[in-house]
């Protein structure tokens, strides 16, 4: 799915659920994980983040965020 995509798919809810549903993610069957941040990865992906899983890959990583080199156990902006 490209950002686009996403954004038609958003557009498509009524304008009251788009003010106020809370984004998770379906892992292992269930909605197990909220979307806390979203950035545009050194790779060129837009990526979902739930805050809580560490990010191993330096691409997929925003450019912002410190090299695997720097810090190889990140957790998204939110814990910089």
């Amino acid at each position: 799915m490209t950002a686009k995509q996403l954004i038609i798919e958003l557009e498509k809810l009524p304008s009251q659920v788009r003010a106020t549903a809370h984004v998770s993610m379906i892992w292992d069957g269930a909605s197990r994980s909220s979307v806390e941040e979203v950035w545009l990865s050194k790779n060129g992906e837009v990526c979902l983040h739930d805050g809580e899983h560490v990010v191993y890959a330096d691409g997929d990583r925003p450019s912002n965020a410190p090299s695997v080199k720097t810090k190889q156990y990140w957790k998204g902006t939110a814990h910089a």
